[in-house]
């Protein structure tokens, strides 16, 4: 068992606890690489979330579908952009056994990366279902 004491000002959630403690229970994994990554590519991301405090718990992929959760932990209420590297033919925003709630505009960022604004209230939980290929 392990445990740490976290001094901080003010509140927990200007403090960010919640990121500290994610940094805390999943530390970051290094991989050994043959050569060197390409220009630009270390600072790449599949998947990235505007603003603090929104952590993705799960990121699935299931056929031609992923699955981005997301979670408000102790971010405020306020719209999202959830930016994606690739481009999805559509986004749902599902309910947790997969049900669509709505379609959600794809929009192309100015980075040249694909935007989705979501809104998410703080203790939040929001799926995403992005199909990645067109079917049929």
């Amino acid at each position: 068992m392990s445990y740490s004491v976290v001094p901080h000002a003010g509140l927990w959630d200007e403090a960010r606890i919640s990121e500290e403690n994610s940094r805390w229970n999943e530390p970051l994994l290094t991989q050994i690489m043959d050569g060197h990554p390409q220009e630009g590519s270390e600072t790449r991301s599949l998947v990235s979330v505007s603003g603090g405090g929104v952590e993705l718990p799960t990121l699935l992929i299931q056929g031609d579908d992923m699955f981005i959760r997301l979670f408000n932990s102790e971010g405020s209420v306020a719209q999202r952009v959830v930016s994606l590297h690739s481009r999805p033919v559509q986004v749902d925003l599902v309910e947790l056994d997969g049900r669509r709630i709505e379609k959600l505009q794809v929009q192309r960022g100015a980075d040249g990366r694909y935007e989705i604004t979501v809104a998410l209230p703080r203790f939040g939980v929001r799926t995403l279902r992005c199909q990645m290929t067109a079917t049929g």
